[in-house]
Parts: structure tokens; C-alpha cells; sequence
């Protein structure tokens, strides 16, 4: 039997901009090719469903939901997708950046286990785009290393991108197809969360969370928690076998990471971390130095008000095993990226506006009391009370306006005087040793020049 065409050739132009360079990969549904935008010059990579897969509606709606999904994600650690479109004979493609690297799987299967600081810094970061996922209320459901995808920052630095958003569950998205039915059986079987083998449509985030766990598993001892010859027989390893801890495969783990994978594999959901930012904290002790920015985002993000779809709660929540810390920790460092510190109250700059306004106002009635002084030949009877009772009210506004200045206790000079302002002096005093001091504040507001 002849193999379908492939819908593309090297040489093609897709869409009056792409052309089509090499085949990277393909699948049973589709075929994805690298591409160059020929105004841009910027690589590209383009999907296609194959011609067979074309027709069948629930396979198409799948195909654009995974650029929806992955449309709406902005962190870099999700593949981007540039546009979407279709050809001539109705083909549908997505358009999406070009990855040079490989998969977790690729490394896997060429290697062997990773050191700690490694496959946890991987997990971490595919844990930031989840973070923002589920926030949106979008479950992957399909999380293996095939989709984490390995490649490099321009600094050299490694960057895990998910890949496939095909079975994503969009929480409050009602789409023309019923894509997961609630008897269908979706995703990967060595890695789906038992509640998901039982019912795709009835997961949550913490289905994500498990297939994490099975992911670390693997990456921490080149082997997998729970294995069968068929889909049956990996249902009843998972449902009836307890995982062995990883350090009992692998020397290299430390016993507390072990709780924290153990806990990720929970068959109860509620028992497991609750939200990806609980396990980024929990892994945080066993990741390198540099995670510690990576995660403060994931925490953030976990506890972003935007919950609602994803049905888990938007506030901090214990962490049960492992060690006795708690979020706190990480949570108090938002505050250096603008958030609000936990019992200190907001500044009111209603507040402080108006305590400006009170010191300029005082200000100027003392400054114009005592130019009133010097052009009329000293401060009369009246003047003098008033001068002695706005001195303190202007004082205390420009005290709560302004940093207050050094304590005299702390200056090696003697304490200065108290002030002319404040002694009861007659009138005729007014050219006595404190009037030198009265010129340098009454002058120049009125732009005159004193005789």
C-alpha cells in the first residue's frame, strides 16, 4: 500500500510567505516542516494535518485547539505559535516558532538519568508554563517528555518549551465538537493520573501535576514508576502497585526529594500538591541556585486571582509533607516586584497630598506675617501670637510631609536655640540678635530688596 502524500514539499510556498525547507518530523495525524518567512527571513515551523486526518471533524477541532491554547500563553517555556491558517484544498496549518534542540524523550533514550539539579530545573520550568495555563483554566492532559521540548537562550542557558496542546481541556470553552467525551480515554497511559483514565473530561490541575511527578521519576532514574506490556496492564500497576521511591533505583536522590515525587503520585487527588506553585516550592531545595527567581514566578502565578476556571483555590496552602517550611519564604520576595507586604498598610497619596498642601500653606502665612514686620517696622501685638501659633502647625505638616532630619542627640554640635518665633519678646525687641535671622525667609517672596 502506497503511504499518503505528504499536504507539503520542500520548495512550497504556504500562504503566499512560508516556504517549506525540510520535513522535522511526523506523526500519525500530522507532519510538521521548517519553514522561512520570506519577508521576515525568520525561520519558521508549520504543522499540517495530514490529508487522511483532514475530514474528520473531533481530529480538526483538536489540531485548532492546540493553537488556541498555546495562543494564549505568553511565558517561554510554551512554544509560540505566530498564525494560523489554511490552504487552498482546505488543509489546516498552524505556524509556530522554529526549535533547535530536542525533546526530553530524545534525551532519555540516548542517555541516561539526570543529575538532581538538572531534571528538577527542567520540571520547574515546565511547571511555569503550566502555572499560567491552568490559571486560564487550560489542562495539557498529555504531558510526557515528548512534548518538553530542550533547547537554549541565546546565553546558552537550557529552556524546556511544552509542546501539544492537541488534548488540552479548556475549562469554559464550548466548541461546535464535543471533543472529550466523558468515556473517552486521552493521553499517554504511563503517564495519565488515574481519575484520567477513568474520565478525561473529569480532571483538573492536579492531573498535570501527577504526570509531572512521572516525568521527574523518569528523568531522576531512567525508568519509569509504573509499567505494562498494554494499556491494561499499566491501568493495574497504577492502581495497584506503589511506586518504589526513586532513590531505591537511583543512590544519587535525596530522601526528601523522594517525598516530593512520592506525594505527586498520590492516586487521591486532594492529597497531592494542590497547584504547581505548592511543588515548585517543594523542589525548590533541590534545584540549582538560579531557580530561585523561576520559582518566585511560578508561586505568583499559582496565586493569581485568575482561578476560577481551574476550580482550585487562589490563596496559599499548607504543605503537609516533606519539610516543615511554608510558602511564606518565597511569597514575601513578590514584594520587591510590586505587590503589597503582608500588614503594611498601602500609602495614601490623597493623604500625603494633603499634608503638602497644609506645610506650603503655613509656610506662607508665616513668611508673609514676617515680611509684614520688616516693611512696617517690626511685628506689632497681633502678629507676634499668630506667628507663635501657626510655627507648630506648619511644623508638624512639614514633619509628616518630609523625612524627618537627624536627631540632635545624634550630632556632635550643641543643641541649636529655641527659635525667636516662640518667645514672648515686646515689639521694640524685633532689632535685637534674633532679627538677623528673620531676612533670609520674608525677603524674596515679595521680590523686594530690604534697606
Amino acid at each position: 500500500m502506497r503511504a499518503a502524500q505528504p499536504p507539503v514539499q520542500p520548495g512550497d510556498v504556504v500562504a503566499g510567505k512560508y516556504r517549506v525547507d525540510r520535513v522535522l518530523g511526523k506523526g500519525g495525524m500530522g507532519i510538521v516542516v521548517a519553514a522561512t518567512h520570506l519577508d521576515l527571513l525568520e525561520p519558521r515551523a508549520l504543522k499540517f494535518l495530514l490529508p487522511m486526518s483532514v475530514p474528520d471533524a473531533e481530529v480538526a477541532e483538536r489540531f485548532l485547539r492546540e493553537a488556541r491554547a498555546a495562543a494564549r500563553l505568553k511565558s517561554e517555556h510554551v512554544a509560540r505559535v505566530h498564525d494560523v491558517g489554511r490552504r487552498e484544498d482546505g488543509t489546516p496549518f498552524i505556524v509556530m516558532e522554529h526549535l533547535e534542540g530536542e525533546d526530553l524523550g530524545a534525551l532519555l533514550r540516548r542517555g541516561s538519568a539526570l543529575p538532581v539539579e538538572e531534571a528538577v530545573l527542567y520540571v520547574l520550568q515546565a511547571a511555569e508554563a503550566l502555572a499560567e495555563a491552568h490559571g486560564l483554566g487550560i489542562i495539557h492532559r498529555d504531558l510526557k517528555p515528548a512534548n518538553l521540548f530542550l533547547t537554549r537562550r541565546p546565553d546558552g542557558m537550557p529552556c524546556v518549551k511544552v509542546l501539544d496542546f492537541g488534548i488540552s481541556k479548556i475549562t469554559g470553552v464550548v466548541s461546535e465538537i464535543e471533543v472529550t467525551r466523558t468515556n473517552a480515554v486521552l493521553g499517554s497511559p504511563q503517564y495519565m493520573a488515574p481519575e484520567q483514565m477513568h474520565s478525561a473530561r473529569d480532571v483538573d490541575a492536579r492531573s498535570d501535576i501527577w504526570s509531572l511527578g512521572v516525568i521527574l521519576y523518569q528523568l531522576l532514574t531512567h525508568a519509569l514508576p509504573f509499567r505494562g506490556r498494554s494499556f491494561t496492564e499499566v491501568v493495574a500497576s497504577v492502581l495497584t502497585t506503589p511506586p518504589a521511591p526513586p532513590s531505591r533505583l537511583a543512590p544519587h536522590v535525596p530522601p526528601g526529594l523522594d517525598a516530593v515525587v512520592l506525594r505527586c503520585l498520590e492516586r487521591d487527588p486532594s492529597v497531592r500538591p494542590a497547584n504547581v506553585g505548592e511543588l515548585a516550592q517543594r523542589l525548590q531545595p533541590f534545584a540549582p541556585p538560579v531557580a530561585g527567581f523561576l520559582v518566585d514566578r511560578i508561586v505568583r502565578l499559582a496565586m493569581s486571582p485568575v482561578r476560577s476556571a481551574t476550580g482550585l483555590p487562589a490563596v496559599a496552602t499548607p504543605l503537609p509533607f516533606g519539610t516543615a517550611s511554608t510558602p511564606q519564604p518565597v511569597l514575601a520576595a513578590s514584594s520587591a516586584w510590586g505587590s503589597t507586604s503582608a500588614g503594611v498598610a498601602p500609602r495614601d497619596p490623597g493623604r500625603a497630598r494633603m499634608k503638602l498642601v497644609l506645610a506650603s500653606t503655613a509656610s506662607g502665612v508665616i513668611s508673609g506675617l514676617i515680611a509684614w514686620s520688616i516693611l512696617f517696622g517690626g511685628p506689632s501685638a497681633v502678629t507676634a501670637p499668630a506667628v507663635t501659633a501657626i510655627a507648630p502647625v506648619a511644623a508638624r505638616a512639614s514633619q509628616a510631609a518630609t523625612p524627618a532630619p537627624p536627631s540632635p542627640a545624634a550630632s556632635p554640635e550643641p543643641a541649636a536655640e529655641p527659635a525667636s518665633t516662640t518667645t514672648s519678646a515686646p515689639a521694640k525687641a524685633a532689632p535685637s540678635a534674633s532679627a538677623p535671622k528673620t531676612p533670609k525667609v520674608a525677603v524674596d517672596p515679595f521680590g523686594m530688596e530690604r534697606k
